[in-house]
């Protein structure tokens, strides 16, 4: 019996594809496009193995876990057909987000760091 998938999900699953990779292939070439802003970084961002940046490689890791996890959700047809299990599961990465935004807020308060300051102004450019 085959499983048919509504487009809404097929699209949601490609957009969300598209918003993952295109982040790890700009931080693979940042190193190369960003000559000037990558030399200023701090140290750790600016090694290199075997004469690549860490930076770059890492990008490269994820572009591909990411394109591989797309294809996987793709080519499955029930990956991305809802189902009440999954949509639990959506749930509970919302519920856990929120649990950790507030317990980190809270935390960082009682260390005398006010974390709602960081929405009151544009970053320096």
């Amino acid at each position: 019996m085959e499983v048919v998938v509504p487009s809404c999900y097929v699209d949601g699953n490609t957009r969300a594809l598209q918003a993952l990779l295109v982040p790890g292939i700009a931080t693979m070439i940042f190193p190369y496009k960003m000559k000037e802003l990558f030399e200023s970084s701090p140290g750790w961002m600016r090694s290199k193995l075997g004469g690549i940046p860490v930076l770059s490689i890492v990008g490269l890791l994820t572009t591909i876990s990411f394109a591989y996890i797309g294809y996987l959700a793709i080519s499955n047809s029930l990956i991305v057909t809802l189902t009440s299990y999954g949509a639990v599961i959506a749930l509970g990465v919302i519920v856990g987000c929120v649990v950790i935004y507030y317990a980190s807020k809270s935390y960082h308060k009682r260390q005398g760091l006010d974390t709602e300051l960081a929405f009151k102004e544009i970053p320096p450019v």
